[in-house]
C-alpha cells in the first residue's frame, strides 16, 4: 500500500519549489493528495467534513503560513506528523526586506511572536539553506533538531545546457519579479557604468516597477515569459545575474535563478551570501561573488568576464558541475527521503 502525503493549503502546484518536491516524492513511491481549503482559516472545519482518510503525513507547502494553524490542529488530533516548508518568514520580509517597521517596534515584536508560535506547530520545519536554518533557530527559537534543509534546485528536464541554441555575444541576463530582494537598481547602475561598452543587458520580469526614464540604450526589458522560453533565454545569454540587495533575507537564500542558470551550465554573478557553502568562495565553482549593493564591483567583474571567452567556457563547465554535485534533483530526492525517514 502506498504511503499518502496530504498537501494542505491554497498553494500553487506550478511553483518551481512545489513541482520539484512533488516530483521527488512521487519518485520515492509516495501518493500525493491535495487538500485546498476554500478559505484558509476555515481549513480545519472543512477538513472535518471532507477528508475521510488518514494520510501518512501532512505537508504544508511554501508561503502557506495561513494554512498551517488549521492543518496542525487537524493533524495533532489524529497524531499525524506535519511538515511545513515556509521558504520565507513573513516577519523577515516585512522587517528586513521591506523595512515596514523598526526591528524593536511593538508591531515587529508582535509579528515575530506570532510567527514563532506558528513555526513551533509542525513536527519538522524545512529550510532551503543552512543559513536560513540558522536564521530560524536564532530569530524564532526553533530547536536545531526540528529543522531540516532541502535545496531548492531546478527542474533538469527544462533547465539543461542546450547545445542547439547558439549563445549571444556579450549578453547579460537577469530575470525575476523585481523584488527589493533582487537589487535590480544595482544591475541598472552597473549597466550605466558600462554604457559605452558593447554589452547588452536584458532584464526579464515585472519591469513596470522600474522607472524607465533616462536609462541607457544598452538595457532592454521583456515581460515575464513561460518557463520553457525562459530556459532558452538562459541558454542564449553569455552571463547570468543573481541578486544584489544588502538585506538579511538576501544573505540567507539562494534564488531560483541561480539554480536554474547553473543547471544550464551558465556562469553566474551574484552577491556574496552565507547561504552558499564556504568552498564556493575559495575556488572557482562557476559562480562569481560581489559585495551587496556594489554596482561598481558588478560592472568591473562583468567587464572582466565578458571579455575573456576562455574564462566563460571554463566557468560554464564548472557551473554545470557545481549544480550536479550540490543541487541536482537526485540530491533533493535523497534529502526528501531522509526527512521522511526521520518521521515515518
Amino acid at each position: 500500500m502506498k504511503k499518502i502525503i496530504l498537501w494542505w493549503g491554497r498553494f500553487d502546484e506550478n511553483y518551481s519549489r512545489n513541482r520539484i518536491l512533488r516530483s521527488q516524492m512521487k519518485k520515492l513511491g509516495y501518493q500525493i493528495i491535495d487538500f485546498k481549503p476554500l478559505v484558509s482559516f476555515l481549513g480545519y472545519l472543512q477538513a472535518l467534513i471532507s477528508i475521510n482518510f488518514i494520510p501518512s503525513l501532512i505537508w504544508v507547502p511554501c508561503f502557506r503560513h495561513r494554512d498551517l494553524k488549521g492543518a496542525a490542529k487537524w493533524a495533532t488530533k489524529r497524531k499525524i506528523p506535519i511538515i511545513f516548508d515556509p521558504l520565507i518568514s513573513s516577519w523577515d520580509k516585512k522587517i528586513n526586506e521591506q523595512s515596514k517597521y523598526e526591528k524593536t517596534s511593538k508591531k515587529s515584536l508582535s509579528l515575530k511572536k506570532i510567527e514563532s508560535e506558528l513555526f513551533s506547530k509542525p513536527n519538522l520545519l524545512v529550510a532551503d539553506t543552512e543559513a536560513h536554518k540558522k536564521f530560524f533557530i536564532k530569530e524564532f527559537n526553533i530547536p536545531d533538531k526540528k529543522i531540516f534543509v532541502i535545496n531548492v534546485g531546478a527542474e533538469e528536464k527544462i533547465f539543461f545546457p542546450n547545445k542547439k541554441i547558439i549563445a549571444s555575444d556579450q549578453e547579460i541576463l537577469f530575470y525575476g519579479s523585481f523584488l527589493e530582494l533582487h537589487g535590480v537598481e544595482v544591475i541598472i547602475d552597473a549597466a550605466k557604468i558600462l554604457k559605452n561598452e558593447p554589452i547588452k543587458w536584458k532584464l526579464i520580469g515585472n519591469f513596470q516597477k522600474i522607472k524607465l526614464e533616462a536609462l541607457p540604450l544598452n538595457i532592454s526589458f521583456e515581460s515575464t515569459i513561460n518557463i520553457k522560453k525562459l530556459a532558452r533565454k538562459i541558454n542564449k545569454a553569455t552571463l547570468l545575474l543573481g541578486i544584489f540587495s544588502g538585506s538579511e533575507k538576501a544573505n540567507n537564500v539562494i534564488p531560483n535563478k541561480v539554480f536554474q542558470s547553473l543547471a544550464c551550465g551558465k556562469t553566474v554573478i551574484t552577491r556574496y551570501a552565507d547561504a552558499y557553502p564556504q568552498s564556493f568562495c575559495k575556488k572557482n565553482m562557476g559562480i562569481f561573488f560581489v559585495k551587496p549593493n556594489d554596482s561598481m564591483a558588478l560592472a568591473q567583474l562583468v567587464l572582466k568576464i565578458i571579455n575573456d571567452k576562455n574564462l566563460i567556457i571554463k566557468t560554464s563547465k564548472l557551473a554545470r558541475s557545481t549544480f550536479k554535485t550540490f543541487y541536482s534533483e537526485e540530491i533533493i530526492k535523497n534529502q526528501v527521503h531522509s526527512l521522511f525517514s526521520k518521521l515515518l
